[in-house]
């Protein structure tokens, strides 16, 4: 007999199935045999104009809750993460801030990696429950955490333009 999550797990491969998508499977020996975590990577639909962008994707369904988790990483440029450590507090505070507000009102949990004092990432989640679980939900959940992507990178970007026009 099929359970609940062999069930859902199907039915998200479906849903991520695009051939114009690289999907694979996440070997990590991190992870719990009965842990699968699945990596989407590919490129946004055109906007308009013209332009696509680079979009990837975590799917995990970990062991011990019937839940999955959506999750994406915005990597921080290895100069700007070294420059960030050396900024005054009242900057970082006003960085992180400024990533929080929308997160939160995504709905997205959010960590940095390894810390705010030296970032390198920062991973954004939605965790979806099985109960009332449908591809609604999890097209919605996918869309936030895309769309907290955008962003963190658009903040990100606003950020350092303040930060070089108050050193100027």
């Amino acid at each position: 007999m099929i359970d609940e999550k062999e069930i859902i797990v199907g039915k998200v491969r479906e849903w991520i199935e695009n051939p114009e998508f690289q999907i694979e499977d996440v070997s990590n020996p991190e992870l719990r045999p009965d842990e699968i975590a699945i990596h989407v990577k590919g490129k946004t639909e055109k906007d308009y104009f013209g332009n696509q962008k680079d979009i990837q994707y975590f799917v995990a369904f970990p062991s011990g809750i019937d839940a999955l988790s959506i999750s994406t990483f915005f990597y921080f440029d290895t100069s700007d993460a070294s420059g960030f450590t050396v900024l005054p507090n009242e900057y970082k505070t006003k960085f992180a801030n400024e990533m929080k507000i929308p997160l939160l009102t995504l709905g997205l949990w959010y960590m940095w990696i390894p810390d705010l004092k030296n970032i390198q990432s920062l991973q954004m989640q939605k965790l979806i429950y099985f109960d009332g679980f449908s591809r609604n939900t999890f097209s919605d959940g996918l869309t936030r955490v895309l769309n907290g992507y955008e962003i963190v990178s658009a903040k990100y970007e606003e950020f350092r333009n303040s930060i070089h026009r108050d050193k100027k």
